[in-house]
């Protein structure tokens, strides 16, 4: 009977605690080879995240995957003062003859950060929908910040379909 309830409460808390719709995968065919595409997905990384951290985890340019660790921040207005938080993500790329597929997931929140202050702030994991776990800053507030992340990292995969069709663009958003 123990061990029912204990594997029912395993079940019940990774299940509130998983996500599921941070996630973006995108598979395309290119009339390139797999050096080809590898050689402009290194770019397009040192384009996109020209950081001065080593934001790559693993890379195998036999296996054709290449495995990088991605941020984001987004400030926040709360009462009178502004919150700076960080997403951490993870993004994939797995290369073939031909055929390219990105992942993105793994996507949660690093931290919060009084600016005026210089003090931690509550995190906000992400969350669908507008029911907002517990958290410090109105739900409204907290939605507009889901909807920022969600198009930050939408904007990650379409950027890398472009540049992956055609490596000389570069984008200016950045």
């Amino acid at each position: 009977m123990k061990t029912i309830l204990l594997s029912l409460c395993i079940i019940l808390f990774t299940t509130c605690l998983g996500q599921t719709n941070f996630k973006w995968e995108k598979i395309d065919t290119v009339s390139k080879t797999k050096e080809q595409i590898f050689s402009e997905t290194k770019y397009f990384i040192a384009e996109t995240w020209n950081s001065s951290k080593n934001i790559i985890l693993d890379e195998d340019k036999d296996a054709g995957i290449i495995i990088i660790k991605g941020e984001s921040y987004f400030k926040l207005p709360v009462f009178l003062t502004e919150v700076e938080y960080s997403y951490d993500y993870n993004v994939t790329f797995r290369i073939k003859n031909n055929k390219v597929k990105m992942e993105i997931d793994n996507v949660y929140c690093d931290g919060g950060f009084d600016v005026n202050r210089g003090t931690p702030m509550q995190k906000i994991e992400p969350f669908e929908g507008n029911h907002s776990p517990e958290i410090a800053v109105s739900e409204k507030k907290a939605e507009e910040l889901m909807a920022d992340l969600k198009r930050d990292l939408q904007f990650i995969v379409d950027s890398y379909d472009r540049h992956i069709k055609d490596p000389n663009y570069i984008n200016s958003n950045w």
